[in-house]
């Protein structure tokens, strides 16, 4: 023998509407500002976000690791330290004068790149030109 559950159709029609009418309710509801100035969402210090300021900058050192992803990104050592390195797709690369492609860029070459600091730490930046020496 089974029984039949019967749920009368107004009932549900107007639990159904009633749902449908939260959802849309908190679906529009204002957002909070989630801009970088106040983002502690990954930050348990509390600490200042800090947001890069592009400044240019120059470094001379050897490549010491090539990481094939795209955008292509280098780890460059020099006398001051360790440096990674964006490259975009308009990067110009010259050795001896003469434009080379990128992945004549190899561990132990001796550049020098010119580019805009990226990121809130001084040791990362995105490469305008690099100079294989």
């Amino acid at each position: 023998m089974t029984t039949k559950l019967k749920i009368p159709f107004k009932s549900f029609a107007l639990s159904s509407l009633i749902g449908l009418s939260l959802l849309f309710s908190a679906c529009s509801a204002s957002q909070p500002n989630v801009s970088p100035e106040n983002n502690q969402g990954n930050n348990p210090d509390n600490n200042p976000i800090v947001t890069s300021t592009d400044e240019p900058m120059m470094i001379e050192g050897k490549i010491v690791a090539v990481m094939e992803s795209f955008p292509l990104q280098l780890k460059v050592k020099t006398e001051s330290g360790s440096y990674s390195v964006q490259l975009l797709s308009d990067t110009k690369i010259t050795r001896e004068g003469e434009t080379v492609d990128p992945g004549k860029l190899s561990p132990n070459q001796k550049v020098r790149i010119k580019g805009q600091s990226s990121g809130s730490t001084k040791s990362a930046i995105t490469a305008e030109t690099i100079e294989i020496r």
